[in-house]
């Protein structure tokens, strides 16, 4: 059977005028309050499928997985979100109330949005989506970058958002006076990743010269302040990220710990640990 898909021809109020050309094109368009509960939605198919790619489709936003993942769009009174839940008895149980026409979900905006829900429904349609995956890899479509795991790491508020594939090439805690400053609080702890990496949303920039010299661009939100991710310019091999984005208590432990000079006292580092009185590169 194959799946309903949105209407593209639905109400204006769905959509934007002209076509976007991205998801943040897309949110762009709508009132500060419909775009909260758009990057929310956004951010909650993200974390549930991080290896999805975002898109638009249908003038709306999508997200894909060995096909078509996700839809979803703002209409006047409603979140929509397609295509139709098939294959989990429990969940179509659960999104009953929300069922419109042709089984398309409806969010109402005036009433909470589940976001746990559509965390339940993206995590089905990845499993769906991947059962059939095999079958296309044997005809040659898969490709080694699909198969390598991924994170997605988030400012606070969801608008700035960065995905990379991949073991983190190191993770270390830094005590200097500047990341201390930077963070708020006594020491940053960073992971750096190998290069490519994909950057969704809009970031401003800082410029901070190293103590050798080189010259360190942070990206932060313009809307939260999170400070998400930094590279170092003429560099374009890897990229740092706020440990702490990518919200995963399981994420590998730090191993390095630089500048400890200036660590305080009552700070307790990892049994085994590296340390450094200064940066050592």
């Amino acid at each position: 059977m194959s799946e309903l898909r949105p209407n593209p021809t639905a109400s204006a109020a769905s959509r934007p005028n002209p076509a976007p050309t991205s998801i943040d094109e897309y949110i762009a368009a709508f009132s500060p309050e419909v775009q909260a509960i758009l990057q929310r939605v956004r951010v909650t198919i993200s974390k549930a499928a991080p290896e999805a790619r975002e898109t638009i489709s249908y003038r709306i936003p999508a997200f894909t997985l060995s096909g078509a993942l996700v839809y979803f769009a703002a209409f006047k009174k409603h979140i929509g979100f397609y295509p139709p839940v098939r294959g989990d008895a429990k969940l179509e149980k659960a999104l009953s109330g929300y069922a419109g026409e042709k089984g398309n979900l409806r969010f109402p905006l005036d009433q909470p949005i589940p976001y746990n829900l559509i965390e339940r429904i993206v995590k089905l349609r990845v499993k769906q989506n991947l059962a059939k995956k095999p079958a296309k890899t044997r005809k040659g479509e898969g490709s080694s970058r699909r198969s390598m795991p991924s994170r997605t790491a988030s400012c606070s508020c969801g608008q700035l958002r960065i995905r990379v594939e991949g073991e983190p090439r190191g993770v270390g805690i830094c005590h200097c006076l500047a990341c201390q400053q930077r963070t708020g609080s006594v020491f940053a702890a960073l992971a750096s990743f190998s290069a490519p990496f994909d950057v969704f949303g809009t970031a401003t920039e800082f410029v901070r010269l190293g103590d050798q010299g080189a010259r360190f661009i942070f990206r932060f939100c313009p809307v939260c302040g999170t400070t998400l991710f930094h590279t170092e310019d003429g560099r374009t091999e890897s990229v740092s990220i706020a440990v702490g984005a990518f919200a995963d208590p399981s994420f590998p432990a730090p191993r390095v710990s630089i500048y400890d000079s200036r660590r305080h006292p009552w700070v307790e580092l990892p049994p085994g640990i590296k340390t450094f009185d200064k940066d050592p590169t």
